[in-house]
């Protein structure tokens, strides 16, 4: 259901005036015991419906394969980070 309302707000911002800065970042959206075919339709309807100045972010730690193989038609630029991103300063 969240999904369903930031992805509408984002949509509706296509349409009409609104004062949504045009991104979204979801920071494992497979935490919520998400089905594999779900977590790919939400990548691949914002790969694409999203116009040149929107951008939608999702942080995963699901296997790049698995995300490679759903993503083939989505738009989607994959970036991958080796290890954890964020590391403590020594």
């Amino acid at each position: 259901m969240k999904w369903a309302y930031y992805l509408a707000m984002l949509s509706l911002s296509q349409r009409a005036s609104t004062n949504h800065c045009g991104l979204i970042i979801f920071d494992e959206p497979g935490q919520q015991e998400i089905e594999p075919p779900s977590l790919q339709a939400l990548i691949n309807w914002a790969g694409q419906n999203l116009r040149d100045d929107q951008q939608v972010i999702i942080a995963t730690s699901e296997s790049l394969d698995s995300l490679r193989q759903g993503l083939r038609d989505a738009g989607a630029n994959v970036i991958t980070f080796e290890g954890f991103i964020l590391q403590p300063l020594t």
